[in-house]
């Protein structure tokens, strides 16, 4: 009897640990799956992020590429600008140079101004 009773005791012993694996196993699901939801969630809220930063970094490169153009077409308009400012400054100058009036003294008859 005491052959019957260890294989019945091993028996009873992998009926127990099934019992208890499928219990435990089941048991770890439920309580796990809460937490492997909210990983889920923030697993594709990242990848949506890192998605939001590549579209970022490329726009951003891109605008101060343009920024770039801009601030040399500015610099080549001012330039510009100066330059016809220096240049109406000088042809009033030059239209201005023998347009001298004295006032106050006579005119005499017959008299060259030029």
């Amino acid at each position: 009897m005491a052959i019957d009773q260890s294989k019945l005791e091993r028996s009873l012993k992998t009926v127990f640990d099934e019992f208890m694996k499928d219990k435990m196993a089941t048991m770890f699901d439920l309580k796990l799956e809460p937490i492997l939801k909210s990983l889920d969630f923030m697993s594709k809220g990242y990848d949506v992020m890192i998605k939001k930063i590549e579209v970022l970094e490329k726009t951003n490169k891109s605008l101060i590429e343009e920024n770039k153009l801009l601030k040399m077409q500015i610099t080549h308009i001012t330039d510009t600008v100066n330059q016809a400012k220096n240049d109406l400054v000088e042809q009033e100058q030059y239209i201005r140079r023998k347009c001298l009036e004295i006032r106050g003294i006579p005119v005499t008859p017959y008299e060259n101004t030029n």
